[in-house]
């Protein structure tokens, strides 16, 4: 189907010649070239480094010349994830959205005080005290427990909710209060079901 297909005259239709760069003007994506013609579809400059120096599917493509959009093969060398991540390191060009910030999502600032450093899978993240006390006021409020809600006395089909027709069950990590009639009345409905055949 493409014996006879080439995609270097669609490849530098898209180029456009910065110096000793060669600028790729098309589509892009995380900042880099985005080539895609016919059967190919990958970042440009993957393409113009395995095209013009061989690189393989497992060797991460580096750039000497420091500007993401460059698909010039002799700005482009082949290299480790260890040798990519020294680059970025070395040149700034680390991007973590997180470090810069200062309030959370929710708009509360922080400081000393309103932050707790967290870990998940070992790893440390800052969280908001304050979000992390009004999510757990929310959960307390939506479980009918604790302060913040009264509990209710009467459930749905206005049976009380107290002494012998209050029964507490412990889902995950919350306490429900069940009504004891409401169940008696629900299973009876499921047996006289069952018994009708339906």
């Amino acid at each position: 189907m493409y014996s006879d297909y080439s995609p270097y005259p669609a490849f530098f239709a898209r180029l456009v010649l910065d110096g000793d760069c060669w600028i790729w003007t098309a589509r892009t994506s995380n900042g880099y070239g985005w080539f895609q013609d016919g059967p190919f579809s990958m970042y440009a400059h993957r393409f113009s480094c395995a095209a013009f120096n061989g690189l393989r599917q497992d060797e991460f493509c580096l750039h000497a010349c420091d500007t993401p959009l460059c698909v010039n093969p002799r700005h482009l060398r082949a290299g480790t994830q260890a040798d990519n991540m020294q680059d970025v390191s070395l040149r700034g060009r680390w991007n973590n959205q997180m470090v810069g910030r200062t309030h959370c999502s929710r708009g509360h600032e922080y400081t000393a005080a309103s932050t707790a450093i967290r870990y998940h899978r070992g790893r440390p993240y800052r969280s908001c005290r304050k979000c992390e006390r009004e999510n757990a006021e929310r959960q307390r409020r939506a479980s009918g427990v604790g302060p913040g809600r009264p509990r209710k006395e009467v459930c749905k089909r206005g049976h009380p909710m107290s002494g012998d027709n209050l029964r507490l069950l412990v889902r995950a990590g919350r306490v429900e209060r069940v009504c004891r009639e409401c169940v008696r009345i629900r299973n009876r409905e499921a047996k006289r079901r069952k018994r009708e055949g339906r």
